[in-house]
This record gives C-alpha cells, sequence and structure tokens, in this order.
C-alpha cells in the first residue's frame, strides 16, 4: 500500500469518529453520576439540605417511609432525604425527624433502620 492510501495506519491514526466521542461523553457523564452520588455530602445526614413535604403525606408517601426498614443511612436519605434533625439516642442509636406535616421520625439501631413512625396528629 502507498503512503496515500486513505487506508493506512498512518492516515486513521488521528481520525476521531463522532460515535466514540459520543460514547465518550456518555461514559465521563456516568461516571460523573456515580462519584456525585457516591460523595460523602449526600450520604451523611444533612439537616440543611431537608425539604419539607409542604402537603399531608399519601399513601406512597408512608409506603416509602415503611420501606426504609432495615436500610443503611445512605439508603434512607436516597429514599426519604436528608432529615430535619438527628438526635443521638443511647448505645449509638440515632434518631432522624423529617419536616412532614405533625410527626414523621426515623430509628437506627446497629447501622440500619430499626422503626419508623408517621402521626398526622389527630
Amino acid at each position: 500500500m502507498a503512503a496515500s492510501d486513505p487506508d493506512t495506519f498512518e492516515s486513521r491514526r488521528f481520525s476521531i469518529r463522532p460515535f466514540s466521542i459520543g460514547l465518550c461523553i456518555v461514559v465521563m457523564a456516568v461516571i460523573g453520576v456515580v462519584v456525585w452520588t457516591a460523595s460523602p455530602t449526600h450520604t451523611r445526614p444533612d439537616p440543611r439540605l431537608a425539604e419539607s413535604l409542604d402537603r399531608w403525606p399519601n399513601q406512597a408517601d408512608i409506603d416509602r417511609l415503611a420501606s426504609v426498614k432495615g436500610k443503611s443511612p445512605t439508603e434512607t436519605i436516597r429514599i426519604l432525604g436528608h432529615p430535619r434533625k438527628v438526635v443521638p439516642g443511647e448505645n449509638g442509636t440515632q434518631i432522624w425527624d423529617y419536616p412532614w406535616s405533625a410527626a414523621c421520625r426515623v430509628w437506627f439501631k446497629n447501622g440500619v433502620v430499626d422503626d419508623t413512625y408517621y402521626t398526622a396528629g389527630y
């Protein structure tokens, strides 16, 4: 093959195909999302990041609350968001209060959710 032949290695070594660029962008975006969600600021409770429910909880909200039983703090934050208040309990337990109407509380024991509670106050 001649040096000017377009099928030689020399002529193709610096060409970038649009598909390759798109694939690189997608891979970098996925890596960014994984790193962002695994960062410590998003897996530790931060009352400054708590968001009020701004309505009465519906059945889907109550089901989400019930679904965190047995989950880690990280999983709980991903499901319910950040708590409004974190109170240390006895023997290394923690109590998390959420800004729902009336009272919403999650108890942690041995690193997982031991119990949950919600009342509308009536």
